[in-house]
């Protein structure tokens, strides 16, 4: 447990690791959408809806702060199980989305809250669902993102690189571990002829080790903060030893390091962006970098809020 970094090395329980997968994947075991609104497990889209308007309609006369807070949780339900694309996968795993999608001008702005198994098909739907709209850059809004499973950043990655290309490097007991990507090109993004990644200091694990990928082969420009600096990668390893009889445990243990674009260690000093929001000419920056208009003024308008 006090092996460096302190914290993130330790002994789980069986309970406690299954909570640490789910975690992971998104998903909440305690949380119901359609319990929320009343409704059974796979009720239909237009169900969602009119339970919905009902129950809004009578909140809306309650101007207390409990009655804004169910508000804004079905609202919340009603957005995940009335859309086909976030419905399916909650019905299917209870995994909520972790993307949320929306066209700024001639700019597709894809945020992305957290990885999960889902965050790369949620990325293709919100690109696909674009297609037929005249586009010419794109947002990828990794602020606040908490990471995930590693395994996302070497498809996502491919996604704009190509199959079996080199990604980055784990370090491990004092070598290189070259890490590659796992997806083909998705021709759909060849229309996106800028892309910008928005990072601030929440950014952090997976998020990080895309943008240090995304600025080393000059995918896109890094907009914003320097991220959190979590270089580590954690994994669960079983115990044969029995502690108790009724519980069996396991260790999760850090196994490597990731790195930086210059090599450096992530941990402790964070990616930094090649645009930074702490500079106060950062706006003007943008107008070096981007030929987009659109672009330009969406970046200025997210960061604004």
């Amino acid at each position: 447990y006090n092996l460096q970094p302190i914290g993130r090395n330790g002994l789980l329980s069986q309970k406690q690791e299954t909570a640490f997968r789910e975690q992971v994947a998104n998903i909440n075991p305690n949380k119901d959408l359609y319990q929320d609104l009343g409704l059974s497990k796979g009720a239909s889209e237009e169900e969602v809806k009119v339970a919905y308007e009902e129950k809004a309609k009578e909140l809306a006369k309650d101007s207390s702060p409990e009655a804004k807070e169910k508000l804004e949780k079905l609202a919340y339900a009603k957005s995940v199980l009335a859309n086909p694309n976030t419905k399916d996968l909650y019905d299917e795993a209870k995994v909520e989305p972790t993307a949320m999608n929306r066209v700024i001008g001639k700019t597709l702005y894809i945020k992305i809250d957290r990885i999960a198994p889902t965050s790369l098909i949620e990325f293709g739907r919100a690109v696909y669902s674009a297609s037929t709209t005249p586009l010419d850059s794109m947002i990828v809004d990794f602020r606040g993102n908490l990471g995930g499973a590693l395994d996302f950043a070497n498809a996502f990655l491919g996604l704009f690189m190509g199959q079996n290309q080199f990604a980055y490097d784990f370090y491990r007991k004092g070598e290189y571990v070259a890490q590659r990507t796992t997806q083909g090109v998705f021709p759909e993004l060849s229309r996106f002829k800028e892309v910008a990644l928005l990072t601030d200091g929440m950014s952090q694990s997976t998020a990080e080790v895309t943008a240090a990928a995304f600025k080393r082969f000059k995918l896109g420009t890094v907009v914003g903060e320097t991220t959190r600096g979590w270089g580590t990668v954690e994994n669960t390893f079983p115990l044969n030893t029995a502690f108790d009889d009724t519980e069996k445990y396991l260790l999760l243990l850090v196994h490597s390091i990731t790195l930086r674009d210059d090599n450096q260690p992530t941990e402790g000093r964070g990616i930094e962006p090649d645009i930074s929001i702490k500079n106060p000419n950062w706006r003007s920056e943008l107008s070096s970098r981007f030929k987009s208009e659109s672009l330009i003024k969406a970046i200025r308008t997210v960061m604004a809020k």
